[in-house]
C-alpha cells in the first residue's frame, strides 16, 4: 500500500518519527531552538513575499523565493517538534515578523543579500546549538537544519552567478 502526501500528491509523505520520549527534557535549550523556530516563521512570511514581489520583474527569482518559503515550513515544523520534545513551548505570542527587506521594487539583488545573511546567521546559531547538546537525536536534527541551511545559502550565492 503506497501513502500519499495530500499537499503533494504522487509524493509519499516523509518518515518522520516521533521526537517525543527520544529526547531528553531542557528546557533552556527549548528555549534556544525556539529563537530559529521564530526566526524561521518570520523567515517564511519574507520569501514569500520576496517571491509575490519579484513575480513580476523575475520570475526565477520568485520561484527560489517560494522554494525556499516551503523549505522552511518544513524547518519550522520540525522545529517546533523538537521544542515540544525538548518540554517547551512552541506557541508563538506575540511574534513579530522581520523587516521583509527591499524597496518594495523588487529588486532580487536585494532580497537575495537578505537572504544570505539569514543562511549565515542560521547556520552559526545551529551550530552554536549543536556544541550545546549531547544528545544524539538533538544533534541529528540540528545536523539535518544545518545541512538545508548551507544548501538554502549554495542556491542563493549561486543564484546570480
Amino acid at each position: 500500500m503506497r501513502f500519499e502526501c495530500e499537499s503533494n500528491p504522487g509524493r509519499t509523505p516523509r518518515f518522520r518519527p516521533p521526537m517525543e520520549g527520544c529526547v531528553a527534557r531542557d528546557r533552556r535549550l527549548a528555549n534556544a531552538v525556539k529563537i530559529c523556530y521564530i526566526d524561521t516563521f518570520a523567515s517564511i512570511a519574507a520569501n514569500i513575499y520576496r517571491s509575490l514581489v519579484s513575480l513580476s520583474r523575475d520570475r526565477r527569482a520568485a520561484d527560489l523565493f517560494d522554494s525556499i518559503a516551503e523549505e522552511e515550513l518544513e524547518h519550522f515544523r520540525l522545529l517546533g517538534e523538537l521544542i515540544l520534545a525538548l518540554g517547551g513551548d512552541a506557541t508563538l505570542r506575540g511574534a513579530r515578523g522581520t523587516c521583509m527587506g527591499g524597496t518594495g521594487h523588487g529588486e532580487a539583488v536585494e532580497f537575495l543579500a537578505d537572504e544570505c545573511d539569514v543562511r549565515q546567521r542560521n547556520i552559526d546559531r545551529y551550530e552554536t546549538l549543536m556544541g550545546r547538546t549531547g544528545d544524539r537525536v538533538v544533534r541529528s536534527v540540528l545536523a539535518k537544519l544545518l545541512s538545508s541551511e548551507r544548501r538554502i545559502l549554495e542556491r542563493c550565492e549561486q543564484f546570480n552567478g
